[in-house]
């Protein structure tokens, strides 16, 4: 993934790496979000992309969570 002068004829040279090791983080981050099965996300077609992302809701009848969020409301003190 990178910036080439045919897409972006008016960006100069001297920053083109840097456009293009942010263009490759941000698909390493888009596929990591496409594999992970604790959230969903959406892409909207909103100037360059707005990914919204949310934890998936796995249910409170499927795994005895309280939260819509997949964890169990606890936050790991055991109430002493």
């Amino acid at each position: 993934m990178t910036i080439s002068t045919e897409a972006n004829p008016h960006l100069p040279e001297k920053v083109r790496p840097y456009w293009t090791a942010n263009g490759k983080a941000l698909d390493r981050f888009n596929k990591f979000c496409k594999a992970d099965s604790r959230i969903d996300s959406i892409l909207l077609p909103v100037y360059d992309g707005l990914t919204l992302i949310k934890w998936r809701d796995v249910g409170s009848a499927t795994n005895g969570s309280n939260g819509s969020n997949g964890h169990n409301g606890h936050n790991g003190h055991n109430g002493d």
